[in-house]
C-alpha cells in the first residue's frame, strides 16, 4: 500500500499527468474533488475542489472519469451528467488555472457517466450505461452507440503502439444480470 487518504469519500477515476511521473490525480466522487497523491512518499493533498465535481441528493457520485491530456484534466460528473474540463499548472502543484467548465451535456439517450479516455484527436470516449459509449468532441459534440454487448459500461483505455491500437478502445463492464463482466476491443474506426 502506498498511502491511506483518511478524508476522501469514494475515489473513483484517476489519471497520470505527463511531466510527472510520480504523480497521480485521482477523483474524489463523494467530495468534490481532486486529490494529487506522490507514488513515491505518499503525500497527497485536495489540489482542486469545486461545485461541478460535486454529487447530488438524488445520486451519490459526482465526478468520475478521470484523465489528462497536456495542461488539462478532463472529468465526467456522473451526478451532474455531463463531460467537462479544468486547465492546471503541472509547474505549480497541479493547481487549476481557470474554473472547470462544462463541455457537454449528457443527451436525454445517456444515463451514467463513468470512466473516460481521449483519442488522437483530443476526443472523449464516455462509458456510459446502459449499453452504450458516448464520444464527444472538442466542441461538445456527441454521438452515442449502443450495443447489447456492452452491459453497463465501467470504465475505458485505448490501446497504445501501433495506429490499429491506438484506434482500439477497450471497454469493461460491470456485468450486470445474465453477461457477467466483460472486457470487449472497441475499434472506434468502424462506428
Amino acid at each position: 500500500m502506498i498511502t491511506r487518504l483518511s478524508d476522501a469519500g469514494a475515489l473513483n477515476g484517476m489519471t497520470t499527468v505527463e511531466g510527472l511521473p510520480d504523480t497521480v490525480l485521482i477523483a474524489d466522487s463523494r467530495n468534490g474533488a481532486i486529490w494529487r497523491l506522490n507514488t513515491k512518499t505518499g503525500d497527497h493533498h485536495i489540489v482542486i475542489q469545486h461545485v461541478l465535481f460535486n454529487s447530488t441528493a438524488s445520486f451519490p457520485l459526482g465526478i468520475n472519469g478521470l484523465t489528462s491530456l497536456d495542461n488539462t484534466l478532463y472529468f465526467t460528473n456522473s451526478a451532474q451528467a455531463f463531460y467537462g474540463r479544468v486547465p492546471v499548472d503541472i509547474d505549480d502543484d497541479c493547481s487549476a488555472t481557470a474554473e472547470p467548465e462544462i463541455i457537454a451535456r449528457a443527451g436525454p439517450e445517456v444515463f451514467g457517466l463513468d470512466d473516460i479516455a481521449l483519442d488522437w484527436a483530443g476526443r472523449g470516449w464516455v462509458a456510459t450505461h446502459h449499453h452504450s459509449l458516448t464520444e464527444i468532441s472538442v466542441e461538445g459534440k456527441q454521438r452515442n452507440f449502443t450495443h447489447s454487448d456492452l452491459a453497463e459500461p465501467t470504465s475505458v483505455i485505448f490501446g497504445r503502439g501501433s495506429k490499429k491500437a491506438e484506434r482500439t478502445l477497450y471497454v469493461t463492464t460491470a456485468g450486470w444480470g445474465t453477461a457477467g463482466g466483460q472486457v470487449i476491443a472497441v475499434d472506434t474506426c468502424l462506428i
